[in-house]
């Protein structure tokens, strides 16, 4: 894909204020872009693709036979048992892939244990593995997983294990000169400069509060730990480890509109062969075809960067994004209406007669739900498309739903 056709697709999408870079890998070709008030090798948060990274690790430890995918988790960490009476069932395999029904915590904390003990409070998603639910929590517990397993800090580890073997000489522990301001929505239709989430601190730097870096260092590091080596051949995991870490471990409720199901680290995209992906909030994606050697990253500023991102690698594979399926439209509407409510997010699902409304988190209005199929629907924020699945029936009536990759539980009524 050449730059200019880069460039072309990120002021196409981009909004004025906004600033975004995108590098995409192809063909043993690199083509990079910029869009926006951005300077020379622009650095962006990269929030959650830090993911991908810590998940990379713990593969190693597992292919150095320092641990087990399916070793419980309070073998290594005893204070994890901290997490309820069910956290002897919570494996390294059920956090990587966001199956251990920890909730999902974003918020400063004292320390691990005040973390540990928050999570617990805050009440599972579910049991050990029952379903998909994107917790940070979870990836803080792996984080110091990997310093207890090899006693070094995650921050060393990272650099030894990752950045150095890849050349991600631009990826940074916060801000640099370089990085990029975050933009806000401002209420009037436009940006303005903030903080897109709270800032945490360290606590969560193994699941995505602290790394800064440009996109092709991004794009090189998906596909480094996609494949399993670098540019130059050096190996980061063994091959058979590396496509175990990229099959699918489970599968989200109802039908995902970008993801097929998640992995050991990474979503399976529904756009590529075999391909992978991770997001950044919605800011930011990282995509990688190992089997074409090809891949693409988009960093942006504002919260619905993501979608620049998708952009991108379809305009890369050469394939439109698919339209949602447009279902017939429920029966019985009413019977979804309620708040549903996890650590982070609510959603206030109303209807009025046929049509179902979802209240906006982020401060905007309502948007419209579509029916897909069965208990499935799908709404948009702005550029910003997800899913939205109905589930846990007690009769017909639904006590959780899955939408932007979490479990949120049904609010009883007051009495």
């Amino acid at each position: 894909m050449p730059s200019t056709a880069l460039t072309e697709v990120l002021r196409d999408i981009c909004p004025p204020q906004a600033a975004a870079a995108a590098c995409v890998i192809e063909d043993g070709h690199t083509s990079e872009a910029t869009a926006g008030p951005v300077g020379t090798a622009p650095t962006f948060a990269l929030a959650s693709v830090t993911k991908v990274f810590t998940a990379t690790m713990v593969g190693q430890l597992v292919a150095a036979g320092s641990l087990s995918f399916d070793d419980p988790v309070v073998r290594y960490l005893p204070e994890a048992a901290a997490l309820g009476p069910h956290a002897d069932g919570i494996t390294v395999r059920s956090l990587l892939c966001h199956s251990g029904g920890l909730a999902d915590v974003w918020q400063p904390s004292g320390g691990f244990d005040e973390l540990l003990t928050t999570v617990r409070g805050f009440g599972a998603t579910g049991l050990p593995g029952e379903t998909h639910s994107y917790s940070n929590s979870g990836y803080v517990v792996l984080g110091r997983l990997i310093e207890q397993v090899t006693g070094a800090s995650w921050r060393q580890c990272l650099r030894d294990r990752i950045l150095t073997p890849t050349g991600a000489t631009g990826v940074t522990a916060g801000p640099g000169p370089a990085s990029v301001t975050d933009l806000v929505p401002d209420g009037r239709g436009g940006l303005q400069p903030g903080e897109m989430w709270p800032r945490v601190g360290a606590l969560y730097e193994a699941a995505g509060s602290t790394l800064h870096g440009t996109a092709r260092d991004a794009a090189r590091l998906a596909l480094a730990c996609a494949t399993g080596r670098t540019a130059e051949g050096k190996e980061l995991l063994p091959v058979a480890l590396a496509a175990e870490m990229r099959s699918c471990q489970i599968t989200l409720p109802g039908r995902a509109l970008r993801f097929s199901g998640w992995g050991l680290g990474w979503a399976l995209s529904r756009a590529g062969q075999r391909a992978v992906e991770h997001m950044g909030g919605t800011s930011v994606l990282v995509f990688a075809e190992p089997g074409n050697e090809r891949a693409a990253a988009v960093l942006t500023n504002y919260p619905q960067g993501e979608s620049a991102g998708r952009a991108v690698v379809h305009a890369m594979l050469g394939t439109p994004e698919p339209a949602p399926i447009a279902g017939p439209g429920p029966s019985d509407p009413q019977r979804y209406a309620g708040r549903y409510v996890s650590p982070n997010l609510a959603f206030d699902i109303r209807t009025d007669g046929e049509t179902l409304t979802v209240s906006n988190p982020l401060g905007g209005p309502a948007a419209a739900l579509h029916h897909q199929e069965g208990d499935a629907f799908w709404f948009e924020f702005g550029h910003v498309r997800t899913e939205l699945c109905f589930f846990d029936m007690v009769g017909r009536t639904p006590r959780r739903i899955h939408t932007a990759t979490r479990v949120l539980h049904r609010e009883a009524p007051a009495e």
